[in-house]
């Protein structure tokens, strides 16, 4: 059991069985943590709501985290954590305060990208992200060369990334930045019902998401 007792929210599996075997990425809430093995820097009392992301494994063991003092740009909270298709990256939402407000009243979210391996980020979007996005991220293998002021492909290693994620309209938007950067709207059925949580397959050519109808109903496409 993760944080035994205690609600989590957003769990996400491991992409990574090398390095976190049978492992899980989720948010805390408030108060204290019910985790083994805690390592140095990990306060298991007077946690924040989402103020950390965490992997533990199927022991409760805290096998890797990330405290949102820890990175630039990002005051108040993360959410909705997802590992990507690769195993060294997983991406959220990053919310810091808008601009003339404090104490996380209200929140303008980015879209942070997290490299396990060294606790690199690399914001995809700095700002305008809605805060039920549920962004996810496909990225192809490692190239031997990529171009040199090309930043975003020096983190990832490739050009060839793929993104999907929730607009503020509720709309499903697409990016594959091997060709442009511009976001593309996707066409989705005409159904009455709320996106939600897309994600793009494996070999990077299809999406998967589901349309709440209502309370009891829903639809996956």
């Amino acid at each position: 059991e993760i944080n035994g007792g205690k609600q989590i929210c957003n769990p996400s599996v491991t992409q990574d069985e090398d390095n976190y075997p049978a492992s899980m990425l989720w948010l805390n809430f408030s108060g204290t943590l019910n985790v083994e093995d805690a390592p140095d820097g990990y306060s298991t009392t007077g946690a924040k709501t989402h103020d950390r992301l965490t992997i533990s494994d199927t022991a409760g063991k805290v096998l890797w985290y990330l405290t949102r003092d820890e990175v630039e740009g990002v005051d108040c909270e993360f959410q909705d954590p997802e590992w990507t298709t690769h195993g060294n990256f997983i991406i959220t939402l990053a919310a810091s305060n808008v601009e003339g407000s404090k104490g996380c009243d209200e929140l303008n979210y980015g879209l942070l990208v997290v490299r396990l391996s060294d606790k690199k980020t690399f914001f995809l979007a700095d700002s305008g992200m809605d805060e039920s996005a549920n962004p996810h991220l496909w990225i192809g293998e490692e190239q031997d060369e990529v171009g040199e002021d090309d930043e975003r492909a020096e983190f990832f290693g490739t050009n060839e990334v793929k993104l999907v994620y929730m607009n503020t309209s509720g709309k499903l938007v697409y990016v594959d930045y091997a060709k442009s950067e511009k976001p593309v709207t996707l066409k989705a059925p005409s159904v009455e019902g709320l996106l939600d949580g897309p994600m793009i397959s494996p070999d990077g050519k299809f999406i998967v998401y589901d349309v709440l109808e209502s309370s009891y109903s829903w639809s996956s496409y």
